[in-house]
């Protein structure tokens, strides 16, 4: 499935931790590892001393970039030693989001593996918005990856979570979840959100849909509830089959963002996988919303595919 994988590193523990999972899905795919860091100019020195660093000469900016490359090398060579297919280590200049997008187009890379967050410093600056950014322009799936949770060894990803409403992006999302589950062998869970739509209308609107509701008959809801869930069933089990993966397939109630990390919390989820966006209708409202709020509120690593 994934043939060239990115992984960004900037030394820090997430970024160690992205690399620790990008290995794992490296070995079990047989892919090609790259990993890449970013090295911005305009921030060398700054969180070492302070605004002094705008007086720094271009041969002092260059020991910076220097040492830190080492320094990141230091801590991403011992995980990269044991992985047996082909990897390397770059540094390129430029702000980690256009240096990430850059290379992995540069690069055809089919699979980019990032921390939630980053350093120290400057980098504080942008906790969770290099990520947020790759996962929203990046043309091939993103794996954001927690420092405190991180997969890795043969038994990595054990625990796989397809979150599908029936969408075209979640059935895309649903050919990569059943991959990586024959990758991994394992089982796949099926998650789908039955929307109580009423969480997200003005109370005078409630009124008209209870209304319409009463209309219609009590049993309309369930009714379209079994109607999603079938219909997610009917795209994942023919990819699943295929390839000899068992699923099984749950429904909740309620919000998408709640309801996603409240499944993943209860369960144990090593992977959650879904589209980038949603359904039509209301749902338009919270295009990238849902992938991006589960994928920073939820402990496990999240893969957004696009």
């Amino acid at each position: 499935m994934f043939s060239r994988i990115l992984v960004c590193v900037d030394g820090s523990p997430c970024s160690i931790a992205a690399t620790r999972a990008a290995v794992a899905v490296a070995r079990h795919n047989g892919a090609e590892l790259l990993a890449i860091a970013a090295f911005h100019p305009k921030y060398a020195g700054v969180a070492e001393i302070g605004a002094w660093a705008v007086a720094i000469d271009q041969e002092e900016i260059e020991r910076w970039g220097r040492r830190e490359k080492e320094e990141i090398q230091e801590s991403i060579c011992p995980i990269l030693a044991g992985l047996d297919t082909p990897n390397r280590f770059v540094q390129e200049n430029g702000h980690p989001v256009e240096v990430i997008l850059r290379v992995a187009e540069r690069e055809n890379v089919d699979l980019v593996v990032v921390g939630s967050r980053g350093l120290r410093g400057v980098k504080e600056l942008l906790l969770g918005s290099v990520s947020s950014a790759v996962m929203h322009h990046a043309s091939c799936p993103v794996l954001i990856v927690h420092g405190d949770h991180v997969p890795t060894g043969e038994t990595a990803f054990q625990h796989i979570v397809l979150a599908s409403d029936g969408s075209e992006r979640a059935r895309k999302a649903a050919g990569v979840a059943v991959e990586m589950a024959r990758s991994f062998a394992t089982s796949l869970t099926v998650l789908n959100v039955c929307t109580d739509i009423s969480s997200i209308l003005l109370p005078e609107e409630i009124g008209a849909l209870k209304a319409e509701e009463a209309m219609i008959g009590s049993d309309s809801a369930d009714l379209h509830a079994e109607r999603i869930l079938g219909a997610v069933e009917h795209d994942v089990s023919a990819l699943a089959k295929a390839v000899g993966v068992y699923c099984a397939y749950v429904q909740v109630s309620g919000h998408p963002y709640d309801a996603i990390v409240r499944y993943t919390k209860q369960h144990p989820t090593d992977l959650i996988v879904m589209g980038s966006r949603g359904l039509g209708g209301f749902e338009q409202m919270l295009v990238g919303s849902v992938s991006n709020y589960v994928a920073h509120h939820t402990a496990c690593p999240v893969m957004v595919v696009h």
